[in-house]
């Protein structure tokens, strides 16, 4: 379910979904039935001009996993701001998208794990930083490239992370 309302020069779109998810245990994912149960979100979309031609975009939500296995079970805190900017060259119309964004995700899992720490549940947060570019080609089709760094910080090791992702792709706008 979700509202739109514009107000004060912003965009306001609060949301909530709740997913109904259903997993089947195989011989590569033999625990996998202990991910069954409602996944709900509860979400404050908002955005505005800056500047001509360059805007704010961030949404704050609130995630909580109820698992059927109890240590797949999480509340979650997120936060997310992008900064789109769109710009053309000198003599030529066509726009590009510059778009730095940043976010984070706290994760406190219900109860421990058994498999990796009897004693202790999981508590992580998720830091994550991106820039991305859309290239227009021609009409509605673009390039689409990103880079983003992400660092998982978790009070078990197994579970702290660093990644750098690039990824490019055809996009096409409407």
């Amino acid at each position: 379910m979700t509202f739109h309302a514009n107000a004060l020069g912003i965009a306001w779109d609060p949301f909530v979904e709740v997913i109904q998810q259903s997993f089947r245990n195989s011989d590569v994912y033999p625990l996998a039935s202990g991910l069954r149960g409602p996944l709900t979100t509860a979400a404050l979309q908002a955005s505005g001009p800056i500047v001509s031609g360059w805007y704010w975009q961030t949404r704050i939500a609130y995630q909580r996993e109820d698992a059927l296995f109890n240590p797949f079970g999480y509340n979650a805190f997120a936060a997310d701001l992008w900064l789109p900017w769109n710009f053309s060259f000198p003599g030529d119309q066509r726009v590009w998208t510059l778009t730095p964004s940043f976010g984070v995700i706290d994760w406190v899992y219900f109860a421990p794990d058994p498999s990796i720490n009897p004693a202790v549940a999981q508590h992580s947060v998720e830091w994550r930083v991106a820039l991305g570019l859309d290239i227009p080609l021609i009409d509605q089709l673009y390039l689409g490239a990103r880079v983003q760094y992400l660092t998982i910080v978790s009070n078990l090791s197994v579970f702290n992370m660093r990644d750098l992702q690039v990824s490019a792709g055809p996009t096409l706008k409407f």
